[in-house]
């Protein structure tokens, strides 16, 4: 039996059934509850090979924030992704969801908190929240990286001036407890020069036949020991929206590097409507059955009722073998709370 499913049952059941008292006075105070629920419908054209048509739906993703006051919260995120490929559609509950993050934490000052739980992996732009413009998670990280990154495990966090950091350590739990592993460590430093800027790096030592690492990473890591180094910026301003990271892994001395950038042509945080063409690099080197160069052009549309639609064409270069050419497309809505 997991214990990442009990723990993900036992918070859910808190965070629905309790209730916290202000400090100042006597009166019932109901939990604050914010969040967004995502829907998107997404249908991929490979130009060669067999199977050529993919189909992505429904694919939701369903996060919340609930504030109990003293510092004292509960956040989660769960993802539901069915797949049509090679001719089928992916069943099986069980693989298509995922409990990205579920976890308590208590935050004593800006410097200094704690959550516990299934706690996120910060590493690189995607696994740390970062600006996201392609339809998919990028290849560069994808390859040589778990996306939506997730363990069992506690984490130190907080912020100093201009500084952040998050140190978690990984557990894979599992009953009876005996077969309970360490999985590993975790850390990443952030420092926001201006604002709407952030630049950091990151590290991960440990094994990886256990847990999420193990079930979604590629299949070169193969469950054995391994350390990542991860390099990243971003840049988020009122028009442009670009990023940029370096993913080193020390077996096979296999790296991958990324970059993208968009702009905003309709200003969209005063016209309610965004009209972003995009542009982006993918290149992993290295590992034979994943080396790549990848181009992406795109353009995303959003408005202000919260639909969103976005298009993109991607031309790929796989090492030694033979260049693909995709045409994606994706339909989405966005509820907040």
């Amino acid at each position: 039996m997991n214990l990442k499913r009990i723990i993900a049952g036992c918070i859910v059941v808190a965070a629905c059934t309790s209730f916290a008292y202000s400090s100042d006075s006597d009166t019932l105070k109901v939990v604050r509850l914010e969040g967004g629920v995502y829907v998107e419908a997404n249908y991929g054209h490979r130009f060669n090979g067999s199977e050529r048509n993919r189909w992505d739906f429904p694919h939701i993703v369903a996060a919340a924030t609930a504030d109990f006051g003293r510092g004292w919260a509960v956040e989660t995120e769960l993802e539901y992704e069915r797949m049509y490929e090679d001719g089928e559609w992916c069943n099986d509950h069980w693989d298509n969801f995922a409990v990205n993050r579920l976890f308590i934490a208590k935050t004593w000052t800006q410097s200094f908190g704690v959550r516990l739980g299934v706690v996120g992996v910060p590493l690189g732009i995607t696994n740390g929240g970062g600006p996201a413009l392609t339809i998919y998670d990028p290849v560069s990280e994808a390859a040589l990286m778990p996306m939506t990154w997730h363990e069992t495990g506690g984490a130190f966090f907080g912020s100093v001036g201009r500084w952040t950091y998050e140190v978690a350590a990984l557990f894979y739990g599992t009953a009876p407890l005996r077969a309970c592993r360490a999985i590993g460590a975790a850390a990443a430093f952030h420092y926001k020069p201006v604002d709407g800027m952030r630049i950091g790096a990151g590290m991960f030592h440990g094994r990886a036949d256990r847990g999420n690492i193990h079930s979604c990473s590629p299949n070169f890591i193969d469950g054995r020991r391994l350390t990542y180094a991860v390099a990243e910026a971003e840049l988020v301003s009122e028009r442009w929206t670009a990023s940029a990271s370096l993913v080193c892994s020390d077996i096979n001395e296999a790296h991958s590097v990324g970059a993208e950038a968009g702009y905003d042509l309709m200003d969209g945080a005063d016209t309610g409507l965004s009209l972003t063409p995009y542009v982006r690099y993918d290149g992993v080197f290295g590992v034979a059955e994943a080396a790549l160069c990848k181009l992406t052009a795109g353009v995303g549309v959003e408005l202000a009722t919260g639909f969103s639609f976005k298009a993109e064409y991607g031309r790929c270069r796989h090492r030694g073998a033979f260049t693909e050419h995709t045409l994606d497309v994706s339909v989405g809505y966005e509820f907040k709370f």
